[in-house]
Order: C-alpha cells, then sequence, then structure tokens
C-alpha cells in the first residue's frame, strides 16, 4: 500500500505543473458545450412554428361556403331547429359558427355560446 502511494506520488510530481490547468479548463469547456447542446436542443424544438396548422386553417377556410350549405340542407331534412358547428384541429379552433333558431317554436339564434340539453 505504502508502495502504490509513493508511485502515485512520483507519478505526479512527474507531470508538469501547466497539464493541471489545461485539464481542467478542457474539462470546465467540455461540461459547457454538453450542458449548452442539451438546453438548446429544447429551445430550438419549442420555438418551430408548425407550417401544417396553417395549412388546416386554410383548407377548412376554403370548405366554408360548401359546408355551412350542406349543414342548412341537412337542417332542412333533418328537421333540426338548430346546431353549433366546430372544427378543430390540432387542439385549436379553426371554425365555429351557430345555425337556426334555438327551439322549433323559434325564438333566439344559435350561436356559438348556446348549449343545448
Amino acid at each position: 500500500m505504502i508502495a502504490a502511494t509513493q508511485s502515485d506520488s512520483l507519478a505526479s510530481a512527474a507531470r508538469p505543473q501547466a497539464y493541471r490547468p489545461v485539464r481542467s479548463v478542457f474539462l470546465s469547456f467540455l461540461t459547457i458545450v454538453a450542458l449548452a447542446g442539451f438546453r438548446l436542443e429544447n429551445v430550438a424544438w419549442a420555438a418551430e412554428p408548425s407550417k401544417t396548422d396553417v395549412a388546416i386553417e386554410d383548407r377548412v377556410q376554403a370548405l366554408i361556403p360548401e359546408l355551412e350549405a350542406y349543414v342548412a340542407s341537412g337542417m332542412k331534412g333533418f328537421d333540426v331547429p338548430g346546431l353549433v358547428l366546430a372544427i378543430v384541429a390540432r387542439d385549436k379552433l379553426v371554425y365555429a359558427k351557430g345555425f337556426g333558431v334555438r327551439s322549433k317554436s323559434g325564438g333566439l339564434p344559435v350561436d356559438t355560446r348556446t348549449i343545448f340539453q
């Protein structure tokens, strides 16, 4: 055990003194680069806007006239006085509209806040 301790101290004494600061600076640099790499990866993913959301909204907006005509004909065909239609894409409301009235006897128009029972 004593021989091992003496050989370790001899090996460390044989190293140049300039080696220790270079090694600590290098290890510090590697640690900073590694931590920055992990942090930048998360920031890069969080900052990217989704191009597909815009495409979905554009497609829905293009279909609205046809969709509203289809809903109106369906309401007449099934004798439905009113309804609310909402389209959600990727957890975002892209279209909402109320159609008709709240009851068959007439009354208030249906809007997006109408609650049906």
